[in-house]
């Protein structure tokens, strides 16, 4: 933030010293009689100035003015500095819930279908044991009559 209005400032007198600089930026060309520093552009500002201070002056003598208070002002830093931590917080917490939720939902797939795979291929499981010969050829001869019949 310092760093950001050291260079407005440094930027302020840069082209209130040499408005050519500004002027040579702009998209249109600017008269060439133009001059922001004649009698009549000071004076102008100097009024608007001098009836700025003389009002706010008058306002206060006559305590017009509001009183000043001392107080916490909520300005748009607010919401990176308090709000969006606890934001943050809140919505990573509902995320790390949701997502404890969808593993352990996940993990309880993952091992019933490893219990099922063990039942049917696991040491005592039905693909586990060797079959005779015969049987085979018998469930091949009964697939392929099947073919057969639904074939034609």
């Amino acid at each position: 933030m310092l760093a950001a209005m050291g260079i407005g400032a440094v930027l302020c007198v840069v082209i209130g010293s040499f408005p050519d600089l500004l002027y040579s930026l702009l998209p249109y060309p600017v008269e060439a009689e133009y001059d922001p520093y004649d009698v009549t552009h000071v004076l102008t500002q100097m009024q608007l100035l001098l009836f700025g201070a003389l009002a706010v002056v008058w306002l206060m003598k006559r305590k017009i003015y509001p009183p000043e208070i001392r107080a916490l002002n909520i300005d748009a830093e607010w919401t990176y500095r308090w709000l969006g931590p606890r934001l943050i917080h809140g919505i990573g917490a509902a995320v790390a819930r949701v997502d404890s939720a969808v593993r352990e939902r996940v993990l309880g797939v993952v091992r019933g279908t490893l219990r099922s795979v063990q039942r049917g291929h696991g040491p005592q499981g039905i693909m586990a044991r060797t079959w005779p010969t015969g049987s085979m050829i018998l469930l091949l001869t009964v697939l392929l009559a099947a073919y057969l019949v639904f074939y034609f």
